[in-house]
């Protein structure tokens, strides 16, 4: 079994991966359907949705 710290470390890494993919990533979708559909996964409060910088609805 892994130690509590290594567990930690591993908790702090992924936490701070998913904040740089949220804050880097263009988020395109076709319908502004789906994009209340990624809000209401991510969070907008407590969760990455603070983190989103680009969310784009394109028109095809």
């Amino acid at each position: 079994m892994a130690a509590p710290g290594l567990l930690l470390a591993w908790k702090q890494i992924y936490a701070e991966a998913l904040k740089i993919y949220y804050n880097k990533t263009e988020f395109r979708f076709a319908s502004a359907s789906r994009i209340v559909r990624l809000l209401s996964r991510i969070g907008s409060t407590g969760g990455h949705g603070g983190d989103l910088t680009c969310v784009a609805l394109s028109r095809s």
